[in-house]
């Protein structure tokens, strides 16, 4: 009897580890339409990558920089975007690039028409922290505000307190659609940006981690989930051709029509 418990309590502690490896911990931060505790783009996303090859995810929600800290310190197996990882802390992290945003400056029309970042030399733009494009932006002659998230950047563009903010399109226009300003702003998108999962080098399965996430990323291309959760955020038959991988791009468009876009915050 006495072997019975014992071998039914090591099963149930087996299992019950087992299950705990077998879910993978995302580090991220809320950032909507594609972040949030509720759901989001890159929670679908990760969820139906892993789905596909037999794993579960866990998101871990933080404030940006302290989500990254507590990456870099070990406490999740993957950050959802390694383009807000630090600049002193990129030598730490593998890459995946399976990713591609619109990033975007949203301006009031009140305020001029602008089309290049040139046009806003001298002028004070808000911008995410950690932005990857801070040189960039330097380089143009922006006077930078380094502010936390998309809705405070918004914000501060209707009091006037800058001139413009950096997004991604899909975020500033759910914000903008939110506040029901859409028709007082304009915008520009000045780049395509790769991101993806960045992933710790000293990872104890960082390679079986990378191999996985390959694997489950092209199933769901192939099985149509990619465009089915594209859809979800950007509207029937207004995905941009930007944001497709190269084998699924004749099913976008050029350019997608704002009012065309679900609001789903």
């Amino acid at each position: 009897m006495k072997f019975i418990v014992k071998l039914t309590f090591l099963m149930l502690v087996c299992t019950s580890f087992c299950r705990a490896e077998s879910v993978v911990k995302i580090g991220t931060f809320p950032y909507p339409p594609y972040h949030t505790e509720q759901g989001g783009f890159l929670n679908d996303f990760y969820k139906a990558i892993f789905k596909s090859v037999g794993r579960e995810v866990e998101f871990v929600f933080n404030p940006l920089r302290r989500s990254e800290s507590h990456f870099i310190k070990g406490k999740v197996d993957i950050f959802s975007s390694h383009v807000l990882i630090a600049k002193e802390n990129i030598e730490k992290i593998d890459r995946m690039n399976i990713l591609k945003f619109n990033p975007s400056i949203f301006y009031l029309k009140s305020q001029g028409s602008f089309t290049s970042l040139a046009m806003l030399k001298d002028q004070v733009v808000g911008v995410i922290q950690n932005t990857p494009y801070a040189q960039l932006y330097e380089k143009n002659g922006l006077e930078l505000n380094y502010l936390k998230d998309p809705l405070t950047l918004l914000k501060m563009t209707l009091l006037n307190r800058v001139k413009a903010f950096e997004s991604t399109f899909l975020t500033g226009i759910n914000y903008i659609k939110l506040e029901n300003k859409l028709s007082e702003f304009d915008y520009f998108i000045f780049d395509v940006l790769d991101s993806g999962p960045a992933i710790l080098k000293t990872h104890k399965n960082s390679d079986e981690l990378k191999a996985i996430i390959d694997k489950g990323y092209r199933n769901i291309v192939e099985n149509g989930q990619l465009i089915k959760i594209l859809e979800k955020y950007w509207g029937k038959d207004n995905i941009p051709r930007s944001v497709l991988p190269n084998d699924l791009k004749h099913l976008g468009k050029d350019k997608p029509a704002r009012f065309g876009i679900p609001q789903t915050l």
